[in-house]
């Protein structure tokens, strides 16, 4: 858990720093995890904590305790390139003392007399305990689901694989999260869309809302990219998470015309292929377009795929078999996809 994994100590000092914060962490009969920047004496440790036993959230006061302290003795910070946050901002005066606390709390109340600004933080803070997103109190509901979850465990445990970091909020590179990316709106990054579905499935939404069009609303721009499974440091997969999601949400609401049209989309390819181009012609046409647009969800501006007017397969089969059928380097077998086969034999006779 990401409670102490921030402390930072003077390089020298580390080698003797991290043996202390080992035995703390063993001395509650738990593990931890170790990653960082051993040259600048920063380190991201996080022990393993299980928040959803009373006992699980002592241990992570207690090893917070042992650990500030620690910290002190060590001349270090407890927040060494991390913000405070609700977390550590309640050991901030043990660790400045009274006087720079209350130089912290002066600034505060100049910029911020009425503490509408991230309230709790650095100053004045709750507990550390109060606002834990799992919890004793965490019970997630069960669900039947269209996924095995082997890896994961459950649904809920692969939600809960979400660790709140925020690695999906960053604009400047890579892939995750492009949604996120696009309208800066917390819901459309990987925490964001994570933290409804814990909500629903907790109750701290109601559990309905898992397939509201509220829900949807949240779930909709993710692109199935699955940058997230790539780039977040706990591998959160929400793509897959939005399958389960959509899974659910359309046996409840029902499936539209635009669902129908891409789900059956061989289907309709194969009903309008042998009138091609006659077929084509609402696809391109302007009136064609609006209609698309109005009923299927379909931008007008969009340009669609043509369908041609003999297949793939048909052109294999007038053609008596593979073009290579004097290869000398074994047999090659081509699966056709349906846009290959409908829109665009020609990709399958590229060599």
């Amino acid at each position: 858990m990401p409670f102490v994994e921030d402390t930072a100590v003077s390089p020298e000092k580390l080698p003797q720093f991290v043996k202390r914060f080992d035995e703390i962490v063993r001395a509650h009969g738990t593990e931890a995890g170790y990653y960082g920047h051993a040259s600048v004496g920063c380190l991201h440790i996080r022990p393993l904590i299980n928040l959803k036993e009373s006992e699980g959230v002592s241990k992570m006061v207690s090893i917070s305790d042992e650990i500030s302290d620690l910290v002190l003795e060590y001349g270090g910070s407890l927040s060494g390139e991390h913000g405070d946050g609700l977390v550590r901002s309640p050991y901030n005066e043990k660790m400045f003392g009274s006087q720079i606390y209350d130089a912290f709390r002066d600034v505060k109340r100049a910029f911020d007399p009425d503490g509408i600004m991230n309230p709790g933080k650095i100053v004045d803070s709750p507990p550390m305990t109060n606002s834990l997103r799992i919890s004793p109190q965490y019970k997630p509901i069960e669900i039947e689901t269209a996924f095995a979850y082997k890896e994961e465990g459950s649904f809920a445990h692969a939600i809960e694989m979400c660790n709140g970091q925020g690695a999906c909020r960053k604009v400047l590179g890579g892939t995750m999260c492009p949604s996120y990316m696009v309208t800066r709106d917390e819901e459309h990054s990987t925490r964001g869309r994570a933290n409804a579905l814990r909500g629903a499935m907790s109750g701290a939404l109601p559990h309905e809302s898992l397939t509201s069009e509220r829900m949807m609303a949240v779930m909709d721009l993710c692109l199935e990219c699955k940058g997230c499974k790539a780039e977040c440091p706990s591998n959160v997969d929400m793509a897959k998470l939005k399958y389960e999601f959509m899974d659910k949400y359309k046996k409840k609401n029902g499936y539209s015309l635009r669902d129908r049209l891409m789900g059956d989309v061989a289907f309709f390819n194969k009903l309008a292929s042998p009138l091609a181009p006659l077929t084509n012609l609402p696809l391109k046409s302007a009136i064609g377009k609006e209609i698309l647009e109005r009923y299927a969800g379909i931008d007008k501006r969009r340009e669609l795929p043509m369908l041609a007017s003999q297949t793939f397969r048909q052109w294999f089969r007038a053609s008596g078999g593979s073009p290579a059928s004097d290869a000398k380097h074994g047999t090659v077998v081509l699966f056709p996809d349906t846009f290959t086969n409908y829109n665009h034999p020609s990709w399958g006779l590229r060599r």
